[in-house]
């Protein structure tokens, strides 16, 4: 089964086009997979005038907001699709020992699989010094710039505030882990100005909070450097082992 690719975007047209879709282009990723979630029919049109004909297949109108079209996009796709989504400001992907990139979605996929997880993802951090080459299989943090998922349709995303961490505690409740292939990192701005970005910050502590009242017993408050709260648990490990080359990989 071959994986699609989601791209949920808001006002970032030009930025979508000239960083993500230009690096799935430049992967070889077939423009047949690749479905872009914008929030009305206003910005559809504006994406269409702006975006290169034939990097992608269609333009979705689903719903302004963050958790809001996560949750439009796992409705959208079947269940147990396999779905790749990204950020619409992906740069491109660092890794320790470079591979062809739909060869090694497909071997995660298979991975994910073969160990139950229907979440999987790449090391959190734009910084190769920090990542190892190998797979980890546990209570892992899964980041919600690039990340891919086994469809399920047993929930709903109730936070735009670290939504990727109440969906990988979710999966971690219902799975029993997620899977992490820490060899690899985006190259990306976390918490950039503009985009969906300015609809999550609306309600920050609120949001936060309702993360912690859902899962009180994984996770708990902490302060970072810069004075925000945010949500922080010590990583659980169940299983690490390397990645086999992937080339020949099957799903």
């Amino acid at each position: 089964m071959e994986f699609q690719v989601a791209i949920p975007s808001y006002n970032r047209q030009k930025k979508l086009r000239d960083q993500t879709l230009a690096l799935l282009e430049s992967e070889g990723f077939d423009p047949a997979r690749i479905t872009i979630f914008v929030a009305d029919e206003e910005e559809r049109k504006k994406y269409e005038e702006v975006l290169k004909p034939g990097t992608y297949s269609k333009l979705v109108v689903g719903v302004l907001g963050l958790a809001q079209q996560r949750n439009f996009i796992q409705d959208y796709y079947p269940q147990d699709e396999l779905v790749l989504q990204l950020d619409d400001d992906i740069k491109k992907v660092k890794m320790l020992h470079q591979r062809p990139l739909i060869p090694l979605m497909n071997q995660l996929f298979a991975e994910a699989k073969k160990e139950g997880c229907n979440l999987w993802g790449i090391y959190p951090v734009n910084n190769l010094f920090y990542c190892k080459e190998r797979v980890v299989v546990g209570k892992m943090f899964i980041v919600g710039c690039f990340w891919g998922m086994i469809n399920k349709k047993d929930f709903q995303i109730p936070v735009s505030i670290a939504e990727d961490k109440w969906r990988t505690l979710f999966r971690y409740v219902t799975d029993g882990a997620t899977l992490r292939y820490e060899g690899m990192c985006p190259d990306t701005v976390y918490n950039a100005k503009g985009g969906l970005y300015e609809h999550r910050n609306l309600h920050f502590t609120q949001e936060t909070r309702h993360v912690l009242d859902d899962f009180p017993t994984l996770c708990h408050l902490k302060t970072k450097k810069n004075g925000k709260p945010d949500i922080h648990w010590k990583p659980q490990t169940k299983k690490i082992y390397s990645l086999y080359p992937a080339d020949d990989c099957k799903i």
